[in-house]
């Protein structure tokens, strides 16, 4: 069985639950770094926080990707896993499904810790990802990232 089907196999014989604690529990320092930056840059982007880019990155990310940011009735900026995954799978050449399952793990780290969301919330972001995984196109590009940084095989819950 080649590599690709292997991981394909791991991620249909899985919980959803599982197979985003044992990737993300498995990547390398490295990678979690540049997940965490690309992520923090979203939420400069939409303006939830700020500080760690300068205003002048931040607008120009602004400008260049008005089509990610909104805001509720309130004024408010609006946190969107899609678009989040989306722009830091662009700005920093990453899987959209890893991006997506950081995301989510982020999101569902919230919820338990009871700083924001609910059961609901956490029942939508589960039945979102398994979305998500049917996308073969998407499932295929994470197991290519994977298999070309060496990562497939050190990873909990992926056979050798």
């Amino acid at each position: 069985m080649t590599d690709i089907n292997k991981a394909l196999s791991m991620f249909s014989s899985c919980s959803i639950a599982e197979q985003l604690k044992e990737i993300m529990d498995g990547l390398p320092q490295e990678l979690s770094d540049q997940l965490n930056v690309a992520h923090d840059r979203y939420q400069h982007l939409i303006g939830i926080t700020s500080g760690y880019f300068s205003q002048e990155k931040v607008k120009k990310d602004q400008d260049a990707n008005p089509h990610l940011i909104e805001t509720g009735d309130s004024g408010l900026p609006i946190f969107d896993n899609e678009k989040c995954s989306l722009f830091m799978a662009e700005k920093y050449k990453l899987p959209y499904l890893l991006c997506y399952m950081f995301v989510t793990n982020d999101f569902h780290w919230i919820v338990a810790s009871g700083i924001a969301g609910d059961e609901q919330s956490m029942k939508d972001s589960a039945s979102a990802f398994s979305n998500e995984l049917k996308n073969d196109g998407r499932l295929i590009e994470l197991v290519e990232f994977l298999i070309d940084r060496e990562l497939l095989n050190s990873l909990p819950g992926i056979p050798a």
